[in-house]
């Protein structure tokens, strides 16, 4: 089954923000979608093409699990590769940490020519045990001052770099 949601706006209400759940086999497009709230959890595929959304969750769950982020923005939410692929290019990434981890199979993460903003609140990558990441020609930025954990990479994680730079915004 494939869902293509386009030209939309979501927003939560009385009955709380939107919920996917995308299941083994199944796809989910967000294309130009604002998305205010709301949670996609996901063993199948899901695509984020040159959407906006503010406060969301998306988390693989599975090892069949990939997700495709391309364009756009997100702000103040949180990605979480727990197992499968994550793959996300020209897009912004504002105070919306990116976990990448092994909760049962490897997750993976592939960052090309993205912009990841922090104030400090949080780490921008956290790459833990058994997770594999790689960035290249992307930018960490810093609006919290000089002192930012820009990376994270815990024991047994993964992390390559290439043609990437951490900035200091005034």
């Amino acid at each position: 089954a494939s869902l293509l949601l386009a030209d939309l706006r979501l927003v939560g209400g009385s009955g709380g923000a939107a919920q996917f759940n995308v299941q083994a086999d199944s796809a989910l497009t967000l294309q130009h979608v604002q998305m205010d709230g709301g949670v996609i959890t996901s063993a199948g595929f899901v695509s984020v093409l040159d959407s906006i959304l503010t406060n969301a969750q998306m988390t693989n769950n599975a090892g069949t699990a990939t997700l495709t982020l391309s364009g756009g923005t997100a702000t103040s939410s949180a990605v979480t590769i727990g197992s499968g692929t994550a793959t996300a290019s020209s897009c912004e990434l504002v105070d919306s940490p990116v976990v990448v981890s092994r909760a049962q199979e490897p997750g993976s993460l592939s960052l090309a020519q993205c912009q990841l903003q922090s104030d400090g609140s949080s780490v921008p990558l956290t790459v833990q045990a058994g997770g594999f990441a790689t960035i290249r020609a992307s930018e960490f930025q810093s609006t919290a001052g000089d002192d930012i954990t820009a990376v994270s990479v815990e024991e047994g994680g993964t992390l390559t770099v290439g043609q990437s730079q951490l900035v200091h915004v005034d």
